[in-house]
C-alpha cells in the first residue's frame, strides 16, 4: 500500500544567540585546526617526515643536526633536541634571533611526537 501525501509541513528553526553563536565559532576553529593539524603532525612520525622538519631546521637557523646512520625516529628527535639546544646556546652567546618562533614551533613539534602534549 502505497504511503499517502503530507498535508501540512512543519518547520522547525533553531535560532541561537550572539553568546552561541562565538561558542560555535570557537568549536568549529577547534575542529578545523584538528582535522589539519593530526595529518600535519602524523607525518613528523616518520622518519621521512623527521628528515624534512631537519632539513628544513638547518636551513632556517644554519645549524647542523649530526644524525647516526640508519636512524630512527627517537634517535632523530634526541638529534633536532641537541640542535635546538646548539641554537638556543648560539643565540644566548651570538644574539641570534630572528627564527626563534619557528625553533619554539619546532621544539612544541618535538613535545608532542614524545607525548607530553596532545590536540585535545
Amino acid at each position: 500500500m502505497p504511503k499517502p501525501k503530507p498535508t501540512s509541513i512543519i518547520r522547525h528553526e533553531i535560532i541561537l544567540g550572539r553568546v552561541e553563536k562565538d561558542m560555535m565559532e570557537t568549536v568549529i576553529a577547534a575542529w578545523s585546526f584538528n582535522r589539519v593539524a593530526t595529518p600535519l603532525f602524523d607525518i613528523f612520525k616518520d622518519v621521512s617526515g623527521m628528515a624534512v622538519l631537519i632539513w628544513v631546521f638547518e636551513k632556517v637557523t644554519g645549524i647542523d643536526v649530526v644524525l647516526p646512520g640508519e636512524a630512527t625516529v627517537e634517535q632523530m628527535l634526541a638529534a633536532l633536541d641537541r640542535g635546538i639546544e646548539n641554537f638556543r646556546a648560539q643565540k644566548k652567546t651570538e644574539g641570534v634571533g630572528e627564527a626563534e618562533g619557528f625553533i619554539s614551533s619546532i621544539n612544541y613539534l618535538v613535545e608532542f611526537l614524545r607525548g607530553e602534549h596532545s590536540l585535545t
